[in-house]
């Protein structure tokens, strides 16, 4: 469980930078779909915005970032999460909460040679969601979906973590737009406060 949260952090690093970080692209749609308005924005019984629920419990590390006063930002996983997506098995299904309000869900594959379970997924997505996502395809054989709502963001990405291999993995979040830029901000301001402490501690050791 400990690599797999590992790996989370690291593709939603990747899902985040995609758009920028990779050259020589071909593209079957804009990299950011604004769509309409849409009241569905639940998962599994969850609503985006909901408080956490009883069958719900933290993630070890995440005791860690409680003991140096985190309070504001969890990441739950459920007891009882069935990880299966219709014939697709998927290694971790997280729950990211901002002050106590679900802002993400995130879904990892860590293993999806040629995205074929990324395409399926952002295809389920769509007819769940009523959205209209397409894929935007890189030269690297990568794929990214994206589709954007007033209340609600999709989006799926089937990166490459080792340059010139050909090792794939997926990743899907389903969030909520405002609860992710107080979320945004909140990890702003934590790494400025680990920049200030890290410099006084090294100054102390001077």
């Amino acid at each position: 469980m400990e690599k797999a949260h590992k790996y989370n952090e690291l593709i939603t690093t990747l899902l985040l930078l995609t758009p920028f970080i990779f050259t020589g692209c071909s593209s079957t749609s804009t990299d950011k779909q604004v769509l309409r308005n849409t009241a569905i924005t639940d998962f599994r019984g969850l609503t985006l915005g909901s408080s956490p629920v009883k069958d719900m419990y933290l993630h070890p590390s995440e005791n860690k970032m409680l003991e140096k006063g985190h309070h504001r930002n969890k990441t739950y996983y459920r007891s009882n999460d069935e990880l299966k997506f219709g014939d697709i098995t998927v290694d971790e299904i997280s729950y990211s909460y901002i002050d106590e309000k679900l802002y993400s869900i995130n879904i990892n594959l860590e293993q999806d040679p040629y995205c074929h379970n990324a395409e399926t997924l952002a295809s389920a997505l769509n007819k769940k969601y009523q959205a209209s996502m397409k894929a935007t395809v890189f030269s690297t054989g990568e794929h990214f979906w994206k589709a954007q709502f007033v209340n609600l963001e999709l989006a799926v990405s089937c990166t490459n973590i080792f340059s010139g291999g050909k090792f794939f993995s997926t990743s899907v979040h389903i969030s909520e737009p405002l609860l992710y830029k107080v979320y945004e901000q909140h990890l702003d301001l934590v790494i400025r406060e680990n920049k200030k402490s890290n410099s006084e501690k090294a100054a102390s050791d001077l």
